[in-house]
């Protein structure tokens, strides 16, 4: 089953896994692969494309009527109680702040490949230890990469900040874990093929296989910040956009959204919302990337620790809300995805 069509799903969904990791494997064939984020890609990955992705959701959310009756409380309680939680974790200490968003993430991040896993699986006709394999399969999939990630000592790339993951030199696990992967992968695929009869071009097989690709070579294979971030980004952030625009911005009266502006205006909306954040992240916090935010160059850079602690977990309200938010949001019962179009 697709969620919209063939060509949609593949172009938008179950595709930015494989183009990633295709171009990964491509630039580093002939020697390309760049060995930093610059600038340019920073700003198309992480501001546009993941930042962006994450304000999207105002409109599964906010903006949306029937989400916002049906989760209004959770709306108001969760930035609050994040922010405060914010305050009181940078407050202890900065690092305590940014490892349990970091954590945070990559739940996040983990589970959204689940919930793709299962919206293409649909209502299928399982045993429990299909279903078992099912679900130990796609959860394998990052969590082991990331498994390798901790156990590997520091790497030349992070989540958020240096020093967010906890790391082991404990090295003795990365083989086991390095066979155990495609193992998980092998048995999963042998099962589709000969009890189900199921071919890897299964729109279900496909986000598995996408998913595994996709961070293994971002963490275990080619193991720069740029592969890393380009995988992780692209197969996590496009997908979201995708899922936001079917059903949520195809029918412009569920939304609270002015009627003079077009919808057609939304992703440039999202990527200014996306840009001024990091613009006010870049000018107060980082200092990283100054020549590209220019027009707030009367921001000075915060200092003090006590004014940090009310202004970090501030401008990370938004994807801490995110990130809580839609395990309400996108779980079984409360959202329900109608395929349209074309289900060849």
């Amino acid at each position: 089953m697709w969620i919209h069509s063939k060509l949609f799903d593949a172009l938008w969904i179950i595709g930015p896994a494989f183009l990633s990791v295709s171009l990964v494997f491509f630039l580093s064939l002939i020697g390309l692969i760049p060995k930093t984020v610059t600038p340019l890609y920073w700003l198309i990955l992480v501001v546009f494309i993941d930042v962006a992705h994450v304000w999207s959701t105002l409109f599964r959310t906010y903006l949306n009527k029937s989400a916002y009756q049906s989760f209004k409380n959770q709306m108001w309680l969760v930035p609050l109680i994040c922010y405060v939680a914010g305050v009181f974790l940078h407050t202890i200490g900065e690092l305590a702040f940014w490892r349990t968003l970091a954590y945070l993430a990559v739940f996040h991040f983990v589970r959204q490949q689940y919930g793709l896993f299962s919206i293409y699986k649909g209502k299928e006709n399982s045993t429990s230890q299909d279903q078992l394999i099912d679900k130990i399969t796609i959860y394998s999939c990052s969590i082991i990469p990331l498994m390798i990630w901790h156990f590997s000592g520091p790497q030349e790339f992070h989540w958020f900040q240096k020093g967010d993951f906890i790391y082991s030199e404990d090295t003795s696990v990365i083989t086991p874990l390095k066979i155990l992967g495609p193992t998980l992968i092998f048995i999963y695929f042998l099962k589709e093929k000969l009890y189900y009869k199921r071919e890897v071009t299964n729109p279900k097989n496909l986000i598995v296989l996408g998913t595994y690709l996709s961070w293994w070579t971002g963490i275990v294979w080619i193991r720069t910040d740029w592969s890393f971030t380009i995988t992780n980004v692209v197969t996590h952030g496009i997908p979201y956009f995708a899922l936001i625009y079917l059903n949520h911005l195809k029918d412009p009266s569920q939304l609270y959204w002015p009627k003079i502006i077009p919808i057609s205006l939304i992703p440039l909306f999202l990527c200014l919302l996306a840009f001024l954040e990091e613009g006010f992240w870049d000018t107060l916090i980082w200092r990283e990337h100054l020549t590209l935010f220019s027009s707030l160059h009367f921001l000075t850079e915060i200092k003090g620790l006590s004014l940090k602690a009310l202004i970090v977990p501030l401008l990370a309200l938004p994807q801490a809300t995110h990130y809580i938010l839609d395990g309400f949001i996108w779980k079984r019962g409360s959202f329900t995805i109608v395929p349209q179009g074309e289900k060849s």
